[in-house]
């Protein structure tokens, strides 16, 4: 005999944590029965990323000089999500640049970086030398310039409530766009917090 709850079971209470089933009279005694959970389903759908948080924008300051803004649509994301949201964001901008396979190469990202408990952000160099080395072309429509001088596109997070998402504090990182000819990693300072709510 199979038992399936559903929404329709749910008995009223302040959390909604009770489920009722009532059984047909006189059409099963039990006796020495048990029962077991054989599978759940529990969907997940509250938002972590909105407007109303504060924790839907940041920004980066490309090679040429000029910051663009990001908004990120209202919804549940993790931080996967948000690199690749980040990703399409610079394709529409013409952001990226290819090698001679025709990859997609991206100067900015943040990715997690599971053994330190983090997001880790990467920002790397460019220059007419280092193009010139690694066979890249700006993608068709680009209207700017790779630098002649090694500099580094900055990754900006303007709000305390997109910092709380990635653990950072606000800031430029790096803090400018002249830091050297290496690529540079931060990792976040303090736990990301994905989920800005609690269920307690």
């Amino acid at each position: 005999m199979s038992l399936i709850l559903t929404t329709a079971n749910i008995k009223e209470n302040s959390n909604n944590t009770k489920l009722v089933s009532n059984f047909p009279s006189g059409g099963y005694t039990f006796k020495n029965d048990m029962i077991a959970v054989l599978s759940i389903y529990q969907y997940f759908s509250i938002f972590n990323i909105t407007s109303d948080y504060g924790n839907n924008s940041f920004s980066y300051a490309w090679f040429d000089g000029i910051e663009y803004t990001i908004t990120i649509p209202d919804g549940y994301h993790e931080i996967s999500d948000l690199n690749s949201y980040f990703q399409s964001i610079m394709i529409t901008n013409t952001h990226y640049m290819t090698n001679s396979a025709g990859q997609f190469i991206y100067f900015l990202e943040f990715v997690i970086n599971t053994s330190r408990y983090a997001v880790q952000i990467n920002s790397y160099p460019l220059d007419t030398i280092s193009q010139t080395l690694n066979n890249y072309s700006l993608p068709a429509g680009a209207t700017w310039v790779v630098p002649e001088t090694s500099t580094q596109s900055q990754f900006n997070i303007n709000t305390t409530g997109f910092g709380e998402v990635l653990g950072y504090e606000v800031g430029s990182y790096p803090t400018t766009q002249s830091e050297g000819s290496s690529s540079i990693s931060f990792l976040s300072s303090k736990a990301p917090q994905i989920t800005p709510y609690s269920f307690m």
